[in-house]
This record gives structure tokens, sequence and C-alpha cells, in this order.
């Protein structure tokens, strides 16, 4: 019973919500046509969460739904659960009956242990080692500072797509070493989800109102404070955290804002925060800063790592900045 919900002073358990939409699905007779299970998966730093499959009978691949995702709709709706599976036939016939995810998809699953069909689609992500060794536990992946860098293959259309983890068994019919793996995910990744470095103030300019906005730029910390912060990641905005393994990118980055040593934070797997290093560092400050943005700001298995990280221009070389 990992979430509960509020409702008329009671408490709603997580199974009992589960319950209750099996059964109307079934009393609406769409389960006639469709399979509905729930199910678990471990998403990343072991976070366990459950999700309603649903597949069209004799068909392999489906769509899944989060039940945090479905319980919040739920609440939209002021609990009321024929809305609710209304509104889930509505995303099953967008997603699947009104798509080409369906087939595309099945295709390029049959195709992952063909390493020549799918080389070209082999990307890489780095989370943290430690806290994912069960999401680990069937993968490839290399060890990097307290990183793994794991791979997976995307699938689907321009339009809607998804991603399948690298499995040590489809890995084993590919017929290559981990390091030509490395390396083509290395190319692919660099082409395909080219890195993006802007200044804070540049996004925060995109995501905060005008008057907002301008009344912080005026403000000490808008001028002298996250001025030099950037923000590093990719164009597609997930996994970016992984760019700072991209051939020759933190030299340049260096180079760019003229400094020897940058200092790198965590905020995400999806990006990072870089800015010079500060000439009267304080380590400790830093990494409370990261724990507390991962403990207050960033979804469970988005979190990448409470260390701070430093580049040296001159060795290129990452590390993880101690005491």
């Amino acid at each position: 019973m990992v979430q509960t919900d509020c409702r008329n002073g009671g408490i709603v358990m997580v199974e009992k919500f589960m319950e209750e939409l099996l059964k109307a699905l079934q009393e609406s007779r769409v389960d006639d046509e469709y399979d509905f299970r729930f199910m678990e998966v471990t998403k990343r730093n072991d976070k366990q969460k459950s999700f309603l499959c649903i597949r069209q009978k004799n068909e392999a691949i489906g769509i899944n739904l989060f039940v945090d995702d479905l319980l919040r709709r739920y609440r939209s709706t002021n609990y009321n659960m024929e809305l609710l599976v209304e509104d889930i036939m509505s995303q099953l016939k967008e997603r699947l009956l009104s798509s080409k995810f369906t087939d595309v998809a099945m295709e390029q699953v049959l195709a992952l242990r063909d390493y020549e069909q799918v080389k070209d689609k082999v990307l890489f992500m780095i989370v943290n080692e430690k806290e994912n060794r069960e999401y680990l536990r069937n993968s490839v992946y290399v060890s990097f500072l307290d990183f793994a860098v794991c791979f997976y293959v995307t699938v689907g259309t321009n339009e809607e797509s998804g991603t399948i983890m690298l499995t040590r068994d489809i890995f084993s019919t590919w017929n290559i070493t981990v390091d030509e793996l490395y390396e083509q995910a290395m190319k692919n990744t660099a082409a395909l989800l080219p890195y993006q470095f802007r200044c804070v103030d540049e996004v925060l300019k995109q995501v905060m109102p005008q008057d907002s906005f301008s009344q912080y730029m005026n403000s000490p910390e808008g001028v002298n404070g996250n001025s030099n912060l950037f923000v590093l990641g990719n164009t597609k905005q997930m996994f970016g955290a992984g760019v700072i393994l991209y051939d020759g990118l933190l030299k340049q980055i260096a180079t760019m804002i003229g400094a020897e040593t940058i200092v790198i934070l965590p905020s995400s797997v999806h990006e990072c925060i870089v800015l010079r290093m500060p000439e009267d560092v304080d380590i400790s400050y830093l990494r409370e800063m990261v724990h507390q943005v991962n403990t207050t700001c960033v979804e469970p298995e988005d979190r990448l790592s409470d260390n701070v990280y430093c580049y040296f221009l001159d060795t290129d070389e990452i590390t993880i900045l101690t005491e």
C-alpha cells in the first residue's frame, strides 16, 4: 500500500481504487475486447510503480497507464469512476488504435536481436549505480564514478516513441564487446540528442511570467548570482545529464566560459547545472544544495546523485568533489 487518497474524511487505499476501477471496466463491457491487468515495474532509483496494462485481445503490445496518474485524473473528475473509464478508453483509442505505434513498435522489438538493424538506435543515459541495483540487475552497463552508463533502444514513430533497456540476454546475441557498444552509443546519442547549453537566466525567462522575470533580473540574485550559472542538457530534455560524457564537450564549455575548472551539479537525470569553480568554494554547502533540490524538487525516479562533480581543463577529467 504505497499511496493513499483522502475522500470524505476516509482513506482509500490504492488496492481499493484498483479494485473499483477493474470492476467499472468490467461493468462497462470494454473487457470483452480488451485485457486489463495491474502490474508493477521497477523504475529508475529502484522505485516500484503500479500501472494498468491495457491490450487488445490477442495483441502483444498495449499501453500502460500509471496508477498515480489515474488517481490524479480520478480526483479531477470529483471521484466519478464512469468519467475515468471514459477517459481511459479515449486514451486507448488515441494512443493504440489511432496510431501506427503498435505495429511499428512490434516490428522493431522483433528486430532487437539483429544488431545491424538496431545499432543506429542504441543510446545511453546515466543513473546512480548504487541506487539502481534492481533496475540494473539484468541490464548491460558501464561504471563511471558513482554512475552507471546504461543503454537503451528507441522504438516507435516520430509522433510516439518508447524505450527498451538493453538486457544482457539481448546483448548476448549481438556478438560485440561492451567497448564497441559504448562507442556506438556515444556516437548515436551525441548525434540524435545534441547537447544544449544555456544560461540560467535564459531558462528562467522561458518559464517565468514577464513581470516576475523582470523583477528577478533587477535583484542581486539575478545580476550577481545566477547569471554565472548554466544549464547543460540535450535538446530533447530527456536523459540529458549524460551529455557530460560527450567527447570533448566539457573541454569546449570550459574554454567557452573561460574557466580552468568547472563545477557540475546534477539537478536530475535530465540535466545538470554548470558553474565556474568559485575561489572560496564551500563543498558542503554545494552538496547540501544538491540534496535539498533532490528531495524537494525532483521526482524520485529522476534523481541522479547528491554528489558534486568537478571538471579540470588541464587533465580533461571529471572527479567527485570531496572535502
